[in-house]
């Protein structure tokens, strides 16, 4: 299928390729890949999708470079289309896109404090752990009830995203809040998702 601009001027053009990304999500599936890593690409895909076609890579990199936004979402959106040629076994050779380097934005004490105050009790428990341990919130959703040590004030943190595994320390006032989170919610798995 040739690049056809009235193919994606049309209403409802990326259903073309609906049939297409599933069989690339259920490769990325079927390969291990984590169901948070996952829907990105799928919501990637189904936006280049309505602008270009993805048969056409030429097309693609067209809509990419052409996109106003941060090099590092064109980078996300050049990694999940690398995904659909794979798995369709087409080549191509991807653009680079240096992500800028910056500092992350770290909110203050008094931020955090306010954010605890107002949450409901559940959620001041998580955002307390949070603030304790400097955890990222996909290593709290992994935590399990034996990676908790209330009489040490202890969790140890499942290393995700190129972190290690770790034992973190909790503050009494966060042991106390999380002894009551824990008897309310006593799965396996007792946080939320991320």
């Amino acid at each position: 299928m040739g690049s056809n601009p009235t193919l994606r001027t049309t209403y409802g053009t990326h259903r073309i390729f609906a049939g297409k990304i599933v069989e690339t999500l259920l490769w990325l599936h079927r390969n291990g890949y984590a169901e948070s890593a996952i829907r990105p690409i799928g919501r990637r895909l189904r936006h280049m999708a309505k602008h270009s076609d993805l048969d056409n890579p030429r097309d693609v990199k067209r809509f990419i470079a052409a996109k106003n936004v941060k090099n590092s979402y064109k980078n996300n959106l050049c990694d999940a289309y690398g995904y659909y040629l794979r798995v369709h076994g087409v080549s191509w050779t991807k653009p680079r896109y240096k992500p800028e380097e910056r500092l992350p934005r770290v909110p203050t004490t008094e931020a955090i404090q306010k954010v605890i105050a107002r949450a409901s009790r559940k959620y001041a428990t998580i955002f307390s752990t949070l603030r304790d341990t400097g955890m990222m919130p996909v290593e709290l959703e992994r935590t399990s009830l034996r990676d908790i040590d209330l009489e040490r004030g202890v969790i140890n943190a499942v290393g995700c995203k190129g972190h290690k595994p770790r034992a973190l320390t909790l503050k009494p006032s966060t042991i106390a809040m999380l002894k009551r989170y824990l008897s309310e919610n006593p799965n396996d798995y007792p946080f939320p998702t991320s």
